[in-house]
C-alpha cells in the first residue's frame, strides 16, 4: 500500500543496535529537519507507552536482522509502520542503506513511501502463545549429543505427526522441522532446502523439514488461514525466531501454528534495496541479466482522473479509519462507554489530517472542503467533501454504527464517492459511471415498490412526524445515526428507502455518488432532484433517497405542507 499516511507522523521512534550512535545521529538530524520528536532505545529495552501515544508514530531499526527481529516484538503488536536501516554484514530484512538516510525521511515524510505486510506466525499450546516474523523452530530435546565410542556430535532426532486443517500430513523424522513466513524464507528455510518467496504481501506458510530421514520429504505450502498442528511423539524443543532460551513441549502436546492476525509494516523509499538485489549481493544470485529489454510490458498510459481518485479516496479513508479504530475500541472497553470530548476531537483532527494530506498529495489543485471549512483552497473545478468520522454521537458512545466519508465533486455532482466503516471493513465506493461497490462486489437496490413491503431509514427527524407517519405503514422505520451510512444500505439493497429533514453536503456527498451510481434515486421533500449546495449550508435541505420504484409513492404519502 502507498505509505500517504506517513506524511501525518509526529514522532519518530528508533531502536538501534550497539555501536550505531553515528547512525543513529543521522536519523535524528533528518528528523529534525522535519520538526518531528525523536527518541531513541538501545535493542532488548521496551518502549514506553507514553512515547507512541498521542500522535502518529514512524518506527526506526538501526542494526542487522538481529535488531530487527528484536524491533518487530515492539512495533508489530501495536501496529507501528518501520523503516530498516542495515548496519549488519548478511541482512535481508534491513534494507535501507545509511548513506540514503536524509533522502528516505523527504520521501517518507512526504507521504511518497510504500507500506509493505509481512505476515507473523502465531504458534500456541496451552502454556505458549507467541508470535514470529521468521519461523516456529521444533528440535530434538537435545541439540547436539555425544556418541559413546566416537569423536562426532550428532544433532538430537524427534518424530513429529504434522496436521494441515485437520487431515494428517505425516509423520516427519529427523532433526525437526521449520513452520516458516515468507519472510522467514532467506532465513534458516533457506538452509534447508526450502524455497525463496517474495515477503511483502504474501500471505502463506510453509512447512520446511530439517535433515529428515526420507529424502522424498520436500517442504510443503499452505495458506497462512489455515491451522498447522504439530504433534511430538517425545520431548521436543520449540523456539520463535531464534531465541533463547528454547521451551520444552512435552510428548502428545497438540502445538498449533497459523498466521497472526497483526502483520508487521515495513516502510519502503526508492532508495530502500529490492529483494532480488539483495540476493544478489548478499548470496552472490547469478541469474544471467538480459541485455534485451524488449520483453518488458509497456509503460501505462494516462490514468482517467475518476479512476485514480477513487484509489486516492480509498487509500485515505481506509488510513484515516486505523487511528479512529483504535480510539473507538479504547471506548467500547470503557465502563461508561464515553470519553473526553478531547479524545474525540483528537480522532476527528487526525482523520481529517490523513486524508488531506493524502488527497492534497495527489491533487494539489484541488479544492478540500471539511465539515464546513475550507482546508485547502484550490483552483480547479474540483471539490473534495469530506467527513472525517460521520457519525461522531455512535463513535463517542461506542456504537459501531460511524464511517470515514469522502467525496469528489464537480459541479456540485458527486463523482466519485468512498464510504468506509472501520468497524465492520465495509468499503463502499462508486465513480460516475462504473456502477457502485461494496468492497469488491457489486451493489444494486432492491425493486420493491409499496410501502407495505419496505424497510425505511430516517435520519434526523425532529418532530418525529416521518417515523409517526410510516411506522405502521413499513415493514419497519430503522435510525442508525449515520446519513452516510444509511445512502449505502439503501444502495446496496439492505433497506428500501431513506428519509432525512436536514443534510449538510459532507454528510452526503459520497453516499449520493454510491446511491445513484448503484441505480437508486434521491430528491427533496419536494420531488426535485437532491442538489448540493456548497456554497450555502445553512439553508435547510432535505433528501428523500430510495430504491427507485419506491420513490413515487413515498412522496405521494408526505404530508401536503412537508414535515
Amino acid at each position: 500500500m502507498r505509505g500517504s499516511r506517513l506524511a501525518t507522523t509526529e514522532r519518530v521512534v528508533c531502536i538501534a543496535a550497539p555501536g550505531t550512535d553515528e547512525v543513529v545521529d543521522s536519523v535524528a538530524s533528518a528528523v529534525a529537519d522535519h520538526g518531528l520528536a525523536f527518541v531513541t532505545y538501545d535493542v532488548g529495552e521496551t518502549i514506553e507507552e507514553y512515547r507512541i501515544t498521542g500522535g502518529d508514530v514512524l518506527g526506526v531499526v538501526v542494526g542487522g536482522d538481529g535488531t530487527f527481529l528484536r524491533a518487530v516484538e515492539e512495533f508489530a503488536p501495536r501496529e507501528i509502520p518501520f523503516l530498516s536501516i542495515d548496519t549488519g554484514t548478511l541482512g535481508f530484512l534491513t534494507v535501507t542503506a545509511p548513506d540514503a538516510i536524509p533522502e528516505t525521511f523527504d520521501e517518507i515524510l512526504g507521504g511518497e513511501a510504500t507500506i509493505t505486510e509481512h505476515l507473523q506466525a502465531r504458534v500456541v499450546t496451552d502454556d505458549i502463545d507467541e508470535t514470529g516474523i521468521n519461523e516456529i523452530q521444533f528440535d530434538g530435546p537435545d541439540r547436539f549429543t555425544h556418541r559413546p565410542n566416537s569423536n562426532r556430535e550428532e544433532t538430537g532426532q524427534c518424530e513429529l505427526e504434522v496436521f494441515v486443517d485437520g487431515e494428517y500430513v505425516g509423520r516427519y523424522e529427523g532433526e525437526g522441522v521449520l513452520v516458516n513466513t515468507p519472510t522467514g524464507s532467506t532465513a534458516m528455510a533457506l538452509s534447508s532446502g526450502g524455497p525463496i518467496h517474495f515477503p511483502g504481501d504474501n500471505e502463506t506458510l510453509q512447512i520446511t523439514p530439517l535433515h529428515t530421514h526420507n529424502a522424498g520429504v520436500r517442504p510443503l505450502v499452505v495458506d497462512a488461514e489455515s491451522e498447522i498442528t504439530v504433534v511430538p511423539t517425545g520431548e521436543i524443543r520449540l523456539s520463535v525466531d531464534g531465541s533463547r532460551p528454547e521451551r520444552a513441549v512435552p510428548a502428545e502436546t497438540r502445538v498449533t501454528v497459523t498466521g497472526a492476525e497483526t502483520p508487521a509494516y515495513l516502510v519502503r523509499s526508492s532508495f530502500s534495496e529490492t529483494m532480488m538485489d539483495a540476493l544478489t549481493s548478499k548470496l552472490g544470485w547469478n541469474v544471467e541479466q538480459r541485455t534485451d529489454t524488449s520483453h518488458r510490458e509497456p509503460a501505462a498510459g494516462p490514468t482517467d482522473l475518476l479512476t485514480t481518485a477513487s484509489g486516492v479516496a480509498r487509500e485515505a479513508a481506509i488510513a484515516a479509519g486505523r487511528p479512529a479504530r483504535r480510539i473507538y475500541d479504547r471506548i467500547e472497553r470503557s465502563d461508561s462507554g464515553l470519553v473526553s470530548e478531547e479524545l474525540v476531537g483528537a480522532a476527528i483532527s487526525r482523520s481529517e489530517r490523513i486524508i488531506t494530506s493524502i488527497v492534497s498529495s495527489a491533487f494539489p489543485d484541488h479544492t478540500i472542503l471539511s465539515e464546513g471549512w475550507t482546508v485547502n483552497a484550490g483552483s480547479g473545478p474540483y471539490t473534495w467533501v469530506i467527513d472525517p468520522i460521520d457519525g461522531t454521537g455512535n463513535f463517542v458512545h461506542g456504537n459501531p454504527n460511524f464511517t470515514v466519508a469522502i467525496a469528489l465533486v464537480r459541479a456540485g455532482t458527486p463523482v466519485v464517492g468512498v464510504v468506509y466503516s472501520p468497524v465492520t471493513g465495509e468499503l463502499f465506493h462508486a465513480v460516475q459511471g462504473n456502477g457502485a461497490y461494496r468492497n469488491e462486489t457489486p451493489i444494486e437496490p432492491t425493486d420493491r415498490a409499496r410501502i407495505d413491503e419496505s424497510m425505511l431509514l430516517s435520519g434526523y427527524d425532529p418532530t418525529g412526524e416521518f417515523l409517526k407517519r410510516f411506522y405502521r405503514r413499513a415493514r419497519g422505520v430503522r435510525r442508525l445515526g449515520c446519513a452516510s451510512l444509511h445512502l449505502c444500505y439503501v444502495a446496496a439493497g439492505s433497506a428500501d428507502a431513506h428519509w432525512e429533514y436536514d443534510t449538510y453536503p459532507w454528510d452526503v456527498a459520497a453516499g449520493l455518488c454510491i446511491l445513484r451510481e448503484a441505480g437508486g434515486e434521491s430528491t427533496h421533500a419536494d420531488g426535485s432532484d437532491y442538489q448540493l449546495r456548497l456554497e450555502d449550508t445553512g439553508t435547510r435541505a432535505s433528501l428523500l433517497s430510495s430504491n427507485g420504484s419506491l420513490h413515487g409513492a413515498l412522496l405521494e404519502a408526505f404530508p401536503e405542507d412537508g414535515f
